[in-house]
């Protein structure tokens, strides 16, 4: 018979444009025509390079004009605040410490950790990481378990550099799709037409915002371990 309690939300007025983030390539009609398994091939390529472009706008992009406002420069810093002290004489505080720092910060912001994101170095140097007697600490090299630390997912990125690592929850921000990635053929490109060429375009449009920048953590090992 006790009535509910009431809970509240409150909105901020903002905007986020629809961006378009693409690239293209030249290629004669001939090979087009002549090699429907190389239009595959090719096809795949420029599809996986724009997703790279993607991940590093995702991340980096600045919201100038035709870029998205990534996770990075609205990232929260990492504080090492009230981190356990390392006794004198004791093993100091590893990646996998700052990371599990890093989630607890997370989630004091209000939402749960679910993601680490590292470059290709630190993540390769985390799943090396050995015991006193050389037992890897991520079971072992034939493991084909997919890459996770403390619990949470990590995504594996080659537009961080080595040493800059993010901590979030993936309902801190949110990624519009409002065209998937498309590759079409064209020849009205300067004077493609009388040489038989075609370009290749591959593009996709889409939004980026970050509703909570207190629940992405950005930090620096390099900093944060150095004597």
């Amino acid at each position: 018979g006790t009535a509910y309690g009431e809970s509240g939300l409150t909105f901020e007025k903002a905007s986020s444009p629809v961006e378009t983030l693409g690239h293209w390539i030249p290629i004669s009609r001939q090979v087009l025509a002549d090699a429907g398994m190389l239009q595959g091939l090719v096809d795949g390529k420029l599809r996986y390079g724009l997703k790279l472009k993607e991940e590093a706008q995702i991340l980096f992009g600045d919201g100038t004009n035709g870029t998205l406002h990534g996770l990075v420069p609205q990232a929260t810093a990492f504080s090492k605040v009230g981190m356990p002290v390392v006794p004198a004489g004791g093993v100091g505080h590893t990646q996998l410490d700052y990371l599990r720092w890093a989630f607890l910060q997370v989630a004091r912001a209000g939402y749960p950790a679910t993601f680490a994101a590292l470059s290709l170095e630190d993540w390769a140097t985390i799943q090396m990481m050995k015991t006193t007697d050389g037992a890897y600490i991520f079971g072992t090299p034939t493991d084909g378990a997919a890459p996770r630390v403390w619990g949470k997912q990590v995504v594996e990125s080659h537009a961080l550099t080595a040493g800059d690592f993010l901590a979030g929850s993936g309902f801190a921000a949110t990624l519009y799709d409002r065209e998937e990635v498309s590759v079409r053929v064209a020849e009205q490109h300067a004077d493609f037409a009388i040489k038989n060429m075609v370009a290749l375009i591959c593009d996709e449009r889409l939004a980026f915002t970050v509703e909570r920048p207190a629940a992405i953590v950005t930090g620096d090992f390099a900093t944060l371990m150095a004597p």
